[in-house]
């Protein structure tokens, strides 16, 4: 863990640096770089913190090693929101983008609890990825009408794959603070969630409050996964994939686990964004799409070694 962490941060400053000064500099105009590239490379360093960190709560919090932001809704849900302000108001601030993806993602997570739990008996993990795959349909494709009946496909085409493009300084400021919150958050809850992964009962029995606890879990998610989308629009993978590394790598306890999750969800983001620019010059590959490329292998190298 000592030796992980200096190592994790090295490869996220050359990455950063590698994202910075690739490609054309315009015959060295630097404000290149420090007006479009930096706020790019800080956008992908923030979503990814994010996306991995929601995944790791969702899956504590649940008991569900299923569990993600997407997976479960909440990218569906907030980008839908973003989708309808988008299209009734047409030029909206980034502040109220991300206000309605933080919305968005909130009332998708409240719907899928309440489907989850209309069956009789315990809410199970089981059940709550049934209801949360469901709902995740279903909010994307009543995006996806909202999208065509207002023709914002073409506005939108990139975004909906997942992608940092045209981001500026203006855009990373709300969401930014959210994201921090979010993982300022996770990081106060770090011991309770190591008593809830012993178990509703255990944890009871050692005096954890466990509805209190999921509450502050999914307020935290919420901030992250709604940060997340307004940003980068709905990547997938990051937050299903990366805990499982992270876990494999420094164990189940999550004061130690949680940095590793965050660096490298981070390092993920920022390697996939300079692969899609520089992939297919001077066309780009969303990060979404080169996330699920990676993300699909390892989820399922994972799942045939057992380890999910």
């Amino acid at each position: 863990m000592k030796s992980l962490l200096p190592l994790l941060i090295a490869v996220l400053v050359l990455l950063l640096l590698a994202n910075l000064i690739t490609g054309p500099l315009g015959g060295g105009d630097w404000r290149l770089v420090t007006e479009l590239r930096l706020p790019r490379a800080l956008a992908a360093i923030l979503v990814g913190a994010a996306l991995a960190v929601a995944g790791n709560l969702m899956q504590v919090s649940t008991g569900n090693p299923m569990a993600s932001p997407s997976l479960l809704g909440l990218n569906a849900g907030a980008f839908l929101a973003v989708v309808c302000v988008g299209a009734a108001w047409p030029g909206i601030g980034p502040f109220w983008l991300a206000m309605s993806a933080l919305l968005g993602a909130a009332l998708a997570s409240a719907l899928i609890y309440a489907t989850a739990g209309m069956a009789e008996g315990a809410l199970t993990p089981t059940r709550l990825v049934l209801a949360g795959t469901a709902i995740s349909l279903l909010l994307g494709a009543l995006a996806s009408m909202v999208t065509l009946y207002f023709n914002l496909s073409h506005d939108l085409i990139s975004w909906l794959a997942g992608s940092l493009q045209g981001l500026f300084w203006s855009d990373l400021l709300v969401p930014a603070v959210l994201v921090m919150a979010g993982l300022v958050g996770a990081f106060a809850l770090a011991s309770r969630l190591d008593l809830l992964a012993l178990g509703d009962h255990a944890a009871t029995g050692l005096g954890l409050d466990v509805q209190v606890t999921r509450l502050w879990c999914n307020l935290a998610v919420v901030l992250l996964a709604g940060a997340a989308v307004a940003l980068a629009g709905p990547v997938g993978f990051v937050g299903l994939v990366v805990p499982h590394m992270a876990r494999q790598l420094v164990g189940d306890r999550q004061g130690s686990k949680l940095p590793v999750v965050m660096l490298l969800g981070a390092n993920l983001l920022l390697l996939a964004d300079l692969i899609g620019r520089n992939l297919a010059a001077p066309a780009e590959v969303p990060v979404g799409i080169l996330t699920a490329l990676v993300g699909v292998p390892v989820f399922l190298w994972q799942l045939r070694g057992g380890r999910l």
